[in-house]
């Protein structure tokens, strides 16, 4: 087949090369990266729920699908036009992203410049390769001046940045192994560029990332010790508020009007001046700060709220309270956790101390305070921006609850992660959060948890703030001392490393400039370094193509030119050589000559009389002799009949001529050699004594007799004559004994084949009526099987309808059974249509391993029934072939399910391999051009002894009964599966040892064509 036909098609090479195989590897790593890349992306977009963030997922399942088709053009032979629409939707998606994601440009057009660099110049050739990269930096330079415009559309994400530099570290650094191991193909230009870049830009790279490093350290330090100073002023904040309330409400229990009304009694207190003064006073302190104050309360030892400025709570019991109970129990003021009163739902605060009149007098009650608990937001609020720009503080409980937050008053009263339900239970009980469900009173936010829990091994940490907002923070912590309370302060990173990322745009843009920069200059240098060998190089191809005057021009005189001029000294040594192997290739000729009368010779008809009469006039023509005879012995009548000649004077002879020798003639040399079984030889006959000169023959002046021996047994006399004396020397002597000796091979075969030839019709005659009678038998018997299948599956459902289910399992024992016999009849057709040369192909182009995994979901229920495994071992690519499909499928089936079938508790396993054409089937070696693809099963079940192998492809044979009775079967599954391979030209061969296991490899032309089917089918059937 012309491969040029057609160029613009697609072709499917046997071998791939070096070329399709990289960009394979290349496409395939790029659409798993760009694939990771995808859902990453809409993973953070999701999350955001940014309309940038779904722009960019979006351009991802793009450059997701088009690489996988990229994979497709590869696999297809078509490497260099994939590398180009890698390349093409790469660069749109460098130009398109940055509009979108802030920062994105430069890092992704850097990483484009690179993988360029890295990829193009395995695939590209050098005139495709150095457009590419100057395209490529031209896109990365827009790209980043879109990164410094700023447009409004754009949305500063650096988990998204994080992501792209960490996939694209990974694909640089596959691409780069790659790479190294194809460096050594590059042309010198593209080793130049290659080298000058890595020489320019890892030093820059390396700096930039030290440099980035220690600038990052340094601002992350500073950064956490300002929001350290800032947590610890905002605790101290709060601290003085909590003691300045307790103080002041220390000094307030001990007014002398509250000890002497507590010390009244109930009735005495009733109406009287001294409940008039203690309303007032009380209500004087609540004005103190109408804002968060809710209400004033005094009450006596026994817990009775004997006097509140809330007359809601008036004459309530309050014994049970911790701010009652604690003041009395220490003789301390006291503060409480923030509470949520159980019928209004307000957060509080509650400030108490013992009323007496000086701290040596006994206590008479309980003076009480309550705050909004609200009053924590605005001291919290204040010290916003405290530290720098977005800087807030978050103000948590013990449980790790938000009190209060300085950016989002929404994320008050929500726990960091999830609390246990019985802990929500617990804390709503005793008045610790509202009641609302689970979700309404926490966030998810493991990393603020796990820095909130480790404060004792550090007061710093990163973490998010909110299920929004994606941004990192860096925290500090510090504990209040009033208060089992922390404050936690936070910054957003991306304020305070902003000059980073100045930096690292600066970097970045130095970067592309200097690999544009870096490109151009190694191109240059690297054509006038290349010019002098790319000559040189034209020169050695002119040679080895036979133009032997091409001499190179020596251009330089460093280590090029010396090159050139050896190059010039060895042109003339080689058209020396070459003219001294013209003269020693005429001395060959000869020696070509025998190899040639040989190879013809080993080819002529297995016809007796053909054969001799091919041989005689191949040998005089070929050797240009005067006379070429053979002789056959006719033992019965001891004469020597001549069966076939070539020559001038056969060419002469009448019908009543005869060439004919008797056995026991004295004179003829023919004869002698018959009688002495040793060659005869003259080289002379004008001086040979009693040399018969036949008078049919009168010019014969030299002559060689060869006997043809077969087995000890004299089967003729190869002749030769030639008018010219001492005409035979004694290498070709030599040649007429090597071509006696094939020539009786011939013979052999020859007779072998009349002795065979009347048994071979017959057995023909009688398989050609066995295997009809089989077909039509077969065509007979199917018809009423196929009947009994479909009225025992009818009984069946009738069975089960009108409830007879107790004759369901004999109908179910008919069905399996019929199908059992339907099977073993089918196999018998098909193997009458093998023998009786019936079985046609129906040829197809299919891929290999997706007919293999077909057959392996056929077959699973198979193996899985005695609690089997299989394991597919494909070390390389298989690729397709162009066969029938069907039939190997029907012998790849029968193999598993022998496997399968004589395993248990084991291990399958199918090589699926695709090598080279030479291979033994069994009776020859197959010469072959083009490839094989080698179905390879092995299991480790029962196995077979060397007797049972020899027969293991017979039909109707199984290893032994003992074997069918157990496993059951026909003995027809190989018979038929060895016969359609070779219908395919192709063969089974099996390797199996005894309670070992055993091993059936199938091996398949690549390409089955109409003259494997018509010479493997006759082959088939002839053995």
């Amino acid at each position: 087949m012309d491969i040029n036909k057609d160029a613009h098609q697609p072709i499917t090479l046997r071998h791939p090369t070096a070329e399709t195989r990289n960009a394979v590897r290349i496409t395939a790593i790029f659409f798993v990266m760009a694939s990771i890349a995808f859902l990453g992306e809409l993973y953070l977009a999701v999350r955001s729920q940014h309309w940038q963030m779904f722009v960019i997922a979006g351009l991802g399942a793009i450059v997701a699908i088009v690489s996988g088709y990229c994979v497709f053009l590869s696999r297809r032979n078509r490497p260099r036009l994939a590398i180009k629409v890698l390349f093409g939707v790469s660069f749109l998606n460098v130009v398109i992203s940055p509009l979108f994601i802030a920062g994105f440009g430069l890092i992704v057009g850097l990483g484009l410049i690179l993988i360029v660099l890295i990829i193009a110049p395995q695939i590209l050739s050098p005139k495709e390769f150095n457009p590419l990269l100057f395209i490529s930096v031209v896109f990365a330079s827009a790209a980043g001046l879109i990164d410094l415009l700023s447009f409004p559309t754009q949305l500063f994400f650096p988990a998204m940045q994080n992501t792209v530099i960490a996939l694209g570290g990974i694909i640089v650094v596959a691409y780069s192994l790659l790479a190294i191991s194809q460096f050594s193909s590059f042309n010198l230009p593209t080793k130049l560029i290659v080298g000058f870049l890595t020489v320019s830009l890892v030093p820059l790279g390396l700096l930039a990332l030290l440099n980035g490093n220690y600038t990052r350290n340094a601002l992350i330090n500073d950064a956490n010790q300002a929001l350290s100073a800032g947590a610890k002023q905002t605790a101290a904040s709060i601290d003085t508020f909590v003691n300045s309330n307790l103080d002041n409400i220390n000094t307030e229990a001990q007014l002398p009007a509250f000890v002497e009304y507590l010390n009244l009694t109930p009735e005495e207190r009733a109406n009287s001046p001294e409940e008039d003064e203690i309303a007032a006073i009380l209500h004087a302190l609540s004005r103190r700060d109408r804002l968060f104050i809710s209400s004033y309360a005094l009450i006596d030892l026994r817990g009775n709220n004997v006097m509140d400025t809330d007359d809601t709570d008036v004459g309530h019991d309050k014994s049970s309270r911790d701010y009652f109970q604690r003041p009395l129990e220490t003789g301390l003021p006291y503060v409480t956790p923030v509470r949520f009163s159980p019928t209004t739902g307000e957060s509080s605060i509650y400030f108490s101390a013992p009323v007496r009149s000086s701290p040596q007098d006994e206590t008479v009650g309980i003076l009480r305070v309550r705050y909004k608990a609200s009053i924590l937001q605005p001291l919290i609020v204040r010290n916003n921006e405290l530290v720098g720009p977005e800087s807030h503080a978050i103000l948590l409980d013990e449980n790790h609850v938000r009190l209060a937050h300085g950016r989002n008053a929404d994320m008050i009263f929500k726990s960091l992660i999830p609390l246990r339900p019985d802990q929500v239970a617990a804390l709503q009980v005793a008045g610790r959060l509202p009641n609302r469900s689970i979700e309404d009173l926490s966030t998810n936010l493991p990393d603020f948890e796990a820095g909130v829990a480790n404060r004792s091994f550090s007061p710093y940490f990163t973490t998010q703030i909110g299920a929004i907002d994606n941004r990192l923070y860096s925290a500090a912590l510090a504990e209040l001392e009033t208060q089992p309370w922390a404050v936690v302060f936070v910054q957003p990173q991306e304020v305070f490393l902003a000059p980073i990322q100045d930096q690292t745009r600066t970097v970045l843009f130095l970067a592309i400039a200097i690999a544009g920069g870096v490109a151009a200059v190694a191109f240059v240098i690297g054509n006038l370094l290349a010019r002098p060998l790319v000559d040189l190089t034209e020169t050695v191809t002119e040679f080895t193509t036979g133009d032997l005057e091409a001499r190179s021009q020596i251009q330089t005189a460093d280590e090029i030119g010396v090159l050139a001029a050896s190059f010039n000294t060895m042109a003339e040594q080689v058209g020396k050589l070459l003219t001294g192997l013209e003269e020693r290739t005429h001395e060959l000729e000869v020696s070509q000559g025998v190899i040639s009368a040989v190879s013809e010779l080993s080819k002529v008809s297995t016809h007796l009389e053909l054969l001799l009469h091919e041989a005689a006039t191949l040998l005089q023509t070929r050797f240009n002799l005067y006379e070429v005879h053979v002789f056959l012995i006719d033992e019965e009548n001891e004469q020597l009949i001549l069966r076939a000649g070539s020559g001038e004077g056969l060419q002469a002879l009448s019908k009543n001529d005869s060439l004919d020798i008797a056995l026991n003639h004295p004179q003829s040399v023919i004869a002698r050699a018959a009688r002495t079984r040793q060659i005869t030889i003259v080289h002379d006959a004008d001086t040979e004594e009693n040399f018969w000169v036949h008078p049919l023959l009168p010019q014969t002046s030299s002559e060689v007799a060869i006997p043809l021996i077969s087995r000890g047994t004299l089967l003729g006399v190869l002749d030769f004559q030639d008018k010219r004396s001492f005409r035979f020397s004694q290498s070709d002597i030599d040649t007429f004994e090597t071509l006696a000796g094939y020539l009786v091979t011939a013979l052999e075969n020859a007779y072998l084949i009349e002795e065979i030839q009347e048994a071979r019709e017959a057995a023909e005659s009688a398989n050609r009526a066995k295997s009809a009678f089989l077909a039509n038998m077969s065509h007979e018997l199917r018809t009423p099987l196929n009947a009994i299948i479909g009225y025992s599956e009818m009984l069946q459902e009738e069975a089960e309808d009108i409830g007879q289910e107790e004759i369901v399992p004999d109908l179910e024992k008919i069905q399996t059974a019929s199908n059992h016999l339907l099977t073993l009849i089918n196999d018998i057709l098909d193997l009458s249509k093998i023998e009786a040369g019936r079985m046609e192909l129906n040829l197809e182009t299919f891929d290999v391993m997706n007919l293999v995994e077909n057959v392996l979901v056929t077959i699973q229920p198979a193996i899985e029934k005695n609690d089997n495994t299989i394991t597919i071992d494909n070390k390389n690519e298989v690729g397709v072939m162009h066969a029938d499909p069907i039939k190997i499928r029907q012998v790849l089936f029968n193999l598993l399910s022998n496997a399968a079938k004589f395993t248990e508790h084991g291990a399958i396993t199918l090589n699926v391999i695709r090598e080279s054409p030479s291979s033994p089937n069994g009776h020859a070696t197959i010469e072959r051009d083009g490839e094989w693809i080698k179905f390879q099963v092995s299991d480790t079940g029962i196995g077979m002894t060397d007797d049972q192998v020899k027969r293991v492809f017979d039909a109707f044979t199984q290893a032994d009964s003992s074997t069918t009775r157990k496993y059951g079967g026909t003995g027809l599954g190989l018979a038929i599966s060895q016969r359609l391979c070779q219908l395919m030209g192709g063969y089974i061969t099996v390797e199996s040892k005894l309670n070992q296991g055993s091993t059936f490899t199938m091996l398949l032309p690549a390409r089955v064509s109409s003259a494997d089917y018509t010479r493997t089918d006759t082959t088939s059937r002839l053995n």
